[in-house]
Parts: C-alpha cells; structure tokens; sequence
C-alpha cells in the first residue's frame, strides 16, 4: 500500500520555499530543530491575513521568534495586526536543565520563572508577540480567527482535550495551518487519535525530517456538536486505536515509523496493560520497526512496573 507520506512528497515539494532562514533564528537557543523553525518562519512568510497565530509550549521562544520573523518578512501581513500569542507556563522543571546548558543557560531551580530569558530571546520581534503565561488548559482563547496553530502543549490527555475544545473552532476551514509538534513524540499516544478521528478535518502538509513535528492544512471544519465525540478517549477500544496508529504510521517518513510504534506501546503502558504493552513492543521489533523511542517508552516507570515481567530481552531484533 503507498503511504500517505508518499502521496504527498509532491506537496511537500510544492511546500518547500527558497527563503532562507535568518541566522539569528537559526542560531537561537531551544529544543526545536533547524527543520523546525524553517517550517514555521515559512509558514508564516507565507499565511494569508486571516487571522492571529498561536503558539502553544514556547518555551525560550525559538518557534515563537520563527513565527514573528516570518510575519515581519510577509507583506500581506503588514498593517493587519497579526500577532504571535505565546502560551507557556515559563516555570522551570530539572528535565530542562541538560538542554539548556548547551546553550550556557543555568542558575534556575525546579518552578523558577524563565519568562525574563523568554524575553530577552525575543526582545527583537517583542511587538509581535503577545506572551500568556500559565497552564495552557485553563487559558481560554477570546474567539478571534486563527491562521496558524503550533501545539508543542499536548504533554497530557487533560491538556490535549482542552486545545481542541480551546483553540481548533477559531481555526478557518481550507486555511488554516496545524503544526503538531509531538506527532511521534512516544509518550503522547494521545495524539494518535485525536488526529484519526479528524482525519478528514486535516490535510498533511508536510512531515519534517530529524523532528516529531508534522503540518497540516484544516481543510474542513469540526462540527461544533462533534467534539465531545472526538476527545472521548474512553470510547476507544482496540480496534480504533489500531486503525489510528496504522494511519499515523502512513503519515510519517519511513524513518520515523518506530517512533510512531513507541507510541503505541506506551498507550498500553498508560493504561497499565502490560503484557499488551510487551506484545506491542515484540511485534514491532519483528516488524523492523525499532529505534531510541521504543527504548524511551521501556525506560518509563510505566514499562518498569507492568511491562517488564513479560518481556523477553534475549530475543533477536
């Protein structure tokens, strides 16, 4: 079967633009890729005036200064009053402390607040930016339109649920962008059916090389009666999920394919069914389809403590 991937190399193609990334955006500090940041400084080079952008899980703000460079680089945008919205809690966790040293930054402790350093990372483009600090998940948005909507927030089922209750009804049908940033990100199996049950809401764009992000077109509108429907996780039963993970795996370049089938163990895990979440692991491993995701899911706690006792390691890969 041709994958969706496949069918749509020829978009991406279509997608991909000449215009250089400035080097300051290239250069800044964050967890986001090169690939990354030029996604969205095109996207916004290139979105119509129809409405703000939002930025969900900014963190030091290097997609957030992406977004705001390419609105400053838009002609169509001048005069609009387009704004990138950047959503954070901008409180420190120790998880952060390996990354940011690469770039010098240090001196914060668990729950201080970075938003300064947020600041200073985006002085340049501090017009176009509009920061709401807090949880994301009690943030509402007022109603106004959206053009583009990068979600690096769905950590959690709450948090998730409340981005597409929040956020996806300002979206404009057949304009707006959706940038996921955590498609195959392992922990967030969450994801995979949210975007299966709106498989036909959205259009893949392109899925990006050396990221777990991917962008999407909102072709069609969410009835507004439709979303209980959607975030009703516990609905699912096995059967769906299996439907929505094949169709997430023909989403996504071939390489990334493992990363797609961790999160699928780990949706096991997070419903601590682990000898389910062990088969899981056993037939991708036969599939051929393993890398460091599936070795992330299996270094969880979760795997620890319902998985582990019925995986057999020995087993050839």
């Amino acid at each position: 079967m041709v994958s969706l991937f496949s069918r749509y190399q020829k978009k991406i193609a279509h997608w991909s633009s000449t215009d250089q990334l400035p080097q300051d955006i290239a250069t800044m500090p964050g967890m986001t890729s090169y690939q990354e940041r030029e996604c969205l400084y095109r996207a916004a080079r290139t979105v119509e005036p129809i409405g703000q952008i939002v930025d969900l899980g900014s963190w030091l703000g290097s997609l957030t200064a992406s977004l705001a460079a390419g609105v400053t680089a838009n002609p169509a945008l001048a005069g609009t009053g387009t704004k990138v919205y950047a959503y954070d809690t901008f409180l420190w966790h120790d998880w952060m402390a390996p990354m940011a040293m690469r770039y010098s930054i240090t001196g914060y402790s668990n729950g201080d607040s970075f938003l300064p350093a947020f600041h200073t990372q985006t002085a340049k483009w501090a017009n176009l930016i509009e920061v709401r600090a807090g949880d994301v998940a009690s943030f509402p948005w007022d109603g106004q339109s959206i053009s583009i909507l990068v979600i690096d927030a769905m950590k959690d089922e709450i948090t998730a649920k409340s981005i597409v209750t929040n956020f996806f009804p300002s979206l404009i049908a057949g304009k707006s962008l959706v940038f996921q940033q955590d498609f195959a990100h392992f922990y967030t199996s969450w994801i995979h059916l949210i975007w299966w049950r709106i498989r036909d809401n959205l259009e893949l764009i392109e899925d990006l090389a050396d990221s777990g992000g991917s962008l999407y077109r909102y072709t069609r509108a969410i009835p507004a009666s439709s979303y209980d429907e959607i975030l009703d996780f516990q609905s699912a039963g096995d059967e769906e999920w299996n439907d929505a993970f094949a169709h997430s795996r023909s989403l996504v370049r071939p390489e990334k394919i493992h990363m797609v089938a961790a999160a699928e163990v780990m949706r096991f895990l997070h419903g601590k069914r682990g000898e389910d979440a062990a088969a899981a692991a056993a037939r991708h491993r036969a599939e051929g389809h393993w890398g460091p995701e599936i070795e992330l899911a299996m270094a969880t706690p979760e795997w620890k403590a319902f998985a582990e006792e019925h995986w057999t390691p020995t087993a050839t890969r």
